[in-house]
């Protein structure tokens, strides 16, 4: 994914694609900075992406004129970082999951961070925690 950056940074400057360029240079600076201090793995890109993509989402909820230039190019922005993100899982699906990890193995509400723990190593970066919190919570009896 890292090459994958690189290279598109570079499409972006040539294609004069100042938005693309510009969100990519910040992923990039933070990923030389990160391998300054360790092996950059790929799940480390997800996290600086997913952290940028939380400060555009804030951005975005803080602009009241939705057809104020900052607000479209915040929108143009998210999109971009996106790309980069694997697929989300569905709700449903996590649903799913959790219900049948919590049926097969017998928790209950006393067994939360357990089934945290498990589930978050079953999406990986393919759903929100907090979305993830409620729905365990919503099983455990």
């Amino acid at each position: 994914m890292i090459e994958r950056i690189k290279k598109e940074f570079i499409e972006a400057f040539k294609n004069k694609d100042t938005i693309k360029k510009n969100v990519l240079w910040v992923i990039k600076t933070k990923i030389s900075l990160l391998e300054k201090e360790k092996e950059v793995l790929e799940e480390d890109v997800i996290k600086i992406i997913k952290k940028e993509v939380k400060e555009i989402n804030k951005t975005i909820d803080s602009i009241k004129d939705k057809s104020n230039e900052l607000y479209k190019q915040a929108i143009k922005e998210l999109e971009i970082l996106k790309e980069y993100l694997p697929e989300e899982l569905s709700e449903d699906k996590v649903e799913e999951m959790v219900k049948d990890l919590v049926e097969k193995a017998k928790y209950t509400k006393n067994d939360f961070w357990k089934v945290m723990k498990e589930m978050i190593w079953k999406v990986k970066w393919q759903f929100d925690n907090k979305k993830l919190k409620d729905i365990i919570n919503k099983y455990l009896k």
